[in-house]
């Protein structure tokens, strides 16, 4: 294996591990919830590309950007998503709760409210996976 196929294999591992073991959200009393269930399929089958191109001929193998791309672009919009609505939701419980006695309670599951580590794992593993495209192999005498 060349050194750009070994640093793409180790972006698609993160993006598998990211997508089907990690949690990317973790909420309070439910606790994480896998990306799996969301549009971490998407994620999946854009990572099963990957993992093709990966161990194709030097000249098809860069053309793994593509899904890496792709998958980086869903991981921002849905961390974009993802803060939008925590914002939104912890504006309109300041709202509704005002005076109320359990706003402590509700702001303490509020704080609680986070991306998990699947989202990072899955970052990572398409910024590396996109990075492992643009690694050239040295040309040996004997070839």
């Amino acid at each position: 294996m060349t050194k750009g196929q070994i640093v793409g294999l180790v972006g698609i591992v993160l993006l598998f591990i990211g997508v089907l073991f990690l949690p990317v959200m973790n909420l309070p009393i439910i606790g994480g919830i896998p990306y799996i269930k969301g549009d971490g399929i998407f994620v999946l089958i854009l990572s099963i590309v990957a993992l093709i191109l990966n161990f194709q001929k030097e000249n098809k193998r860069v053309f793994i950007w593509i899904p890496s791309l792709i998958i980086f672009f869903i991981l921002v919009w849905f961390g974009i998503n993802f803060s939008e609505r925590y914002a939104s939701m912890t504006a309109e419980m300041d709202i509704k709760l005002r005076g109320n006695m359990f706003k402590p309670l509700a702001n303490a599951m509020m704080m609680s409210v986070s991306l998990g580590a699947g989202w990072y794992a899955m970052m990572l593993g398409g910024i590396v996976t996109f990075i492992s495209g643009f690694i050239k192999e040295e040309k040996k005498d004997g070839e």
